[in-house]
C-alpha cells in the first residue's frame, strides 16, 4: 500500500473527509487533496495525517509481521508506486 494509499485507509475508516481533515490539522482542504494524491507524501507530513485519523507510524522489524496480529495494521510499501 503506498503511503498516500494508507493515509485515504485511514481517512475511510475515521470516517473523515478532507474537509474534516483539514479543520482538525488546521491546513486548508486542497492541502490535504494534494497529499492525498502524492504517492509519497513527506513522512512527517504522512505521520501528521495519520495520527489526525487515530493511527501513529512506526517503523518496526518486517520479522514481526504485524499484518498477522491485527487486522487494524496497514502495512505501507514506500516502494510501491502511485495508486492506479
Amino acid at each position: 500500500m503506498t503511503p498516500s494509499d494508507a493515509l485515504k485507509t485511514t481517512m475511510e475508516r475515521a470516517g473523515l473527509s478532507a474537509t474534516d481533515m483539514a479543520r482538525a490539522l488546521g491546513v486548508s482542504r486542497p492541502a490535504v487533496v494534494q497529499a492525498m494524491g502524492k504517492a509519497h507524501p513527506y513522512a512527517d507530513s504522512l505521520a501528521r495525517y495519520l495520527e489526525a485519523t487515530g493511527y501513529i507510524m512506526w517503523a518496526v522489524p518486517e520479522s514481526l509481521h504485524l499484518d498477522a496480529i491485527t487486522d487494524d495494521a496497514i502495512r505501507i510499501d514506500a516502494a510501491a508506486g502511485p495508486a492506479k
